[in-house]
């Protein structure tokens, strides 16, 4: 894969990654209105809470298409199944994984390291709220995704 696959790819986790988990907290919480919510329409609403998954799910969304590619990689993966069956599992086991590690996060103090880390882990917490399950679906969408991203590129990058 070429710099602008890379750069397709890992822009591919980002957005899809955090918009398809946007969409299961919503769709898992439609019934609770929230008070920053209330005022607004229906639809402003869904995007102003997906562009606050952009943000507290950069980091994790990147880390979540590294270890998925590596996955990839490390074993051979063709088609757009197994893509989806790895992202599944990579982004369930990393969900709960960052869900647990940040959850005391910030409690302790104001100090500028445990900020950075609530800033990487808030959005797995919200997630994991939901129940770790809740990471699978959008896990194997990105993984379909992220495989198109690199057939497309790879594809190139062969010619």
């Amino acid at each position: 894969m070429n710099r602008r696959g890379i750069a397709a790819y890992c822009l591919a986790a980002w957005i899809c990654g955090s918009t398809f988990a946007s969409m299961a907290i919503w769709v898992r919480n439609r019934s609770t209105v929230s008070p920053l919510l209330s005022a607004s329409p229906a639809g402003a609403g869904f995007f102003f809470f997906c562009f606050l998954g952009l943000i507290l799910g950069f980091a994790p969304s990147l880390l979540g298409g590294g270890l998925l590619w590596v996955v990839a990689r490390t074993f051979r993966l063709r088609g757009w199944l197994p893509w989806a069956i790895a992202g599944m599992l990579v982004t369930a086991g990393e969900i709960t994984a960052l869900g647990h590690f940040g959850g005391g996060a910030g409690s302790a103090g104001h100090d500028e390291s445990l900020r950075a880390l609530q800033l990487v882990t808030q959005g797995p917490a919200l997630l994991m709220a939901g129940g770790w399950w809740l990471a699978a679906i959008p896990g194997a969408l990105t993984g379909l995704v992220l495989s198109r991203v690199q057939a497309a590129f790879s594809a190139i990058s062969h010619t």
